[in-house]
């Protein structure tokens, strides 16, 4: 580079480290270095010039000490820290569905089907208004026989099981979802005076509501790095596990609890096939895995609500984006026969996310809602339970379809000859004589003439 040019940028360098810290103007500096001129600016020397990297080293070192935070933030969020496995919003689909397939299966494997003598032989009147009354949010509250009125046989066959299953959901929003730190509570050890089931929790969510009134995207990610401190589960030997050792074993025992309640309840008791230790059992661990999955969806940074009966349409449309009929109405793709029809019940609610982080302001469905619609189908029942016995009636049905076709074509044919036989041979007289052959008629009258 040649002499001048290297003498300019350096003037340049000084030029623009004076502005900075002197807060010079551009003509000033321009004009206290022109070449030639004799005149050197008191504040250009070495010890400036050496606080003026300085300043300039704390700045990187801010810059860089924020970048981080940036990124540590960015990978809390999109899940890829190896203290947390992935919670990215595109993933909620598949758990929630895991969700709703969890329940579902439990439902139809231990819940009552409608039995011969009806729903009255197994709930009394009383016992049907506490089943509606307890479903509130998710069934429209009417009487229990006029809901089962206005639904075709396969959906009132299997009406205990979509109960069950709205029991079972709203029992999980309500203890799981609705209050995120639903498991924090003050150690009772280091306060012996305080109540182990103290509303700590439920302080903590004022507070978060009262955050999200200010700002959602920042109340958020408050909730999101709440529930993973009280959640750390990376073993390194900097982390204590402790704390979060004692929420999962809080949370594990609460589930277990809630679940015993539900299962001791009367009414529950009354919609299960049969009763044991193994249905039990086995509603404990789905409360268990619907608690962790609850923590876990907590964890990210998206908001997500849940739409129940009062936020959907009161009437059903095929194509609508967030709800679709059970399948026990059986409706087909492009059928519309329930356009317009009254929504009876919410058996899965509607999973919208409502905003990120990143993506404030975005509103889609995650997961759509089934529903109950109100439905005069006379189609018979088909027996899913056993698909063997409805192949061989169907089979049956296309051989006696096929048997009477032929039979009708063969009934056709034979018509058909006889009248073909009888235009040759001749036709019966309006007597009931037979007529005289063709030709004879006119020799005969001839001759009697």
């Amino acid at each position: 580079m040649p002499a001048k040019k290297r003498k300019a940028t350096a003037a340049n360098a000084q030029n623009k480290a004076r502005k900075i810290d002197t807060g010079a103007s551009e003509e000033d500096i321009q004009g206290s270095n022109v070449e030639g001129s004799t005149v050197v600016p008191a504040d250009d020397t070495k010890n400036h010039l050496e606080k003026y990297v300085e300043k300039l080293e704390r700045e990187l070192q801010m810059a860089s000490e924020s970048c981080m935070v940036f990124y540590s933030n960015e990978m809390y969020r999109k899940g890829f820290y190896g203290t947390w496995t992935e919670v990215g919003a595109h993933h909620w689909s598949e758990d929630l569905g895991a969700l709703f397939c969890m329940c579902d299966n439990w439902c139809y494997n231990y819940a009552l089907r409608e039995p011969t003598e009806g729903y009255d032989s197994i709930l009394s009147k009383e016992q049907k208004k506490q089943l509606i009354r307890s479903m509130n949010g998710w069934v429209v509250q009417e009487s229990f026989d006029s809901i089962v009125s206005r639904v075709p046989y396969a959906t009132r066959r299997t009406l205990a099981v979509y109960f069950m299953e709205i029991i079972i959901l709203k029992d999980i929003w309500h203890l799981f979802w609705e209050n995120p730190f639903w498991y924090l509570r003050p150690d009772p050890s280091n306060e012996p005076g305080l109540d182990p089931v103290t509303p700590f929790s439920k302080d903590i969510d004022r507070v978060y509501q009262e955050f999200r009134r200010a700002d959602l995207k920042l109340a958020q990610h408050w909730r999101a790095q709440t529930v993973r401190l009280a959640n750390t589960r990376a073993k390194d030997r900097y982390l204590d596990n402790t704390f979060h050792a004692q929420n999962l074993a809080f949370r594990t025992a609460k589930a277990k609890e809630f679940a015993q309640v539900r299962y001791a309840d009367e009414i529950f008791q009354c919609l299960l096939e049969e009763p044991g230790p193994m249905t039990e059992k086995s509603l404990i661990n789905l409360y268990q895995r619907n608690a962790e999955l609850a923590v876990k969806i907590a964890a990210a940074q998206p908001a997500m609500d849940w739409r129940l009966l009062k936020d959907i349409p009161p009437t059903f449309e095929r194509t609508s984006i967030e709800i679709e009929p059970v399948s026990s109405h059986r409706l087909s793709q492009t059928e519309r026969r329930l356009n317009g029809q009254r929504v009876l019940a919410v058996v899965t609610p509607v999973f919208r996310k409502t905003g990120t982080w990143a993506d404030f302001g975005k509103d889609r469905v995650l997961c759509k809602g089934r529903v109950i619609v109100e439905d005069h189908d006379k189609r018979p029942l088909i027996n899913y339970w056993n698909p063997g016995e409805a192949k061989a009636k169907r089979k049956k049905a296309r051989e006696e379809k096929k048997a009477r076709d032929e039979k009708k074509a063969r009934d056709e044919k034979k018509a058909r000859e006889e009248k073909e036989k009888a235009e040759a041979d001749g036709v019966k007289s309006a007597d009931g004589k037979e007529s005289s052959p063709k030709g004879k008629t006119s020799k005969g009258a001839k001759t009697r003439t």
